[in-house]
């Protein structure tokens, strides 16, 4: 089966505002107040 074309641009485009979403200030503050204790994905393996 074959992803539809628009579908890794997509993907691709949330890969990177979850990446700088991480790399902000704001990340940590937000993770603080209302994260659930886990790590995130890449810190796991």
């Amino acid at each position: 089966m074959t992803e539809p074309v628009g579908e890794t641009k997509l993907e691709n485009q949330y890969q990177a505002a979850w990446e700088e979403w991480y790399a902000s200030e704001d990340a940590e503050l937000w993770d603080r107040i209302t994260g659930d204790g886990l790590e995130p994905e890449a810190e796991r393996r």
